[in-house]
């Protein structure tokens, strides 16, 4: 995933990782800071389920950050604002990684 601040607008396209999702928010793993507790950031990428991929961008609020080991944070993170079709095909993408045990690749 890319993730970009959009309270500051200082921090664009930072690469991330997914780590775990829900239908309402997010473990995010990036290799740079994104932003401070409270601020908007906007996700985005690459949601493969069962073939069918979308690219999807998503609002969403910072509520948690732990500093990793070296280079990396992890942030917990609130999805905030996402539109109804967008929403359809994450509510899919969770109930099919919580299905099959896994967490498919998000790019």
């Amino acid at each position: 995933i890319l993730v970009s601040n959009t309270t500051s607008y200082s921090v664009r396209g930072v690469a991330g990782k997914v780590k775990d999702i829900s239908v309402s928010g997010a473990r995010l793993h990036v290799f740079d800071e994104i932003g401070e507790l409270g601020e908007t950031i906007q996700l985005k990428g690459k949601f493969d389920l069962e073939g069918c991929q979308r690219v999807l961008s998503i609002n969403a609020v910072i509520r948690s950050f732990v500093a990793g080991d070296g280079d990396s944070f992890l942030y917990g993170v609130e999805f905030c604002g996402v539109d109804e079709p967008e929403k359809i095909f994450l509510i899919g993408y969770v109930y099919h990684a919580m299905a099959n045990g896994t967490l498919e690749t998000v790019n």
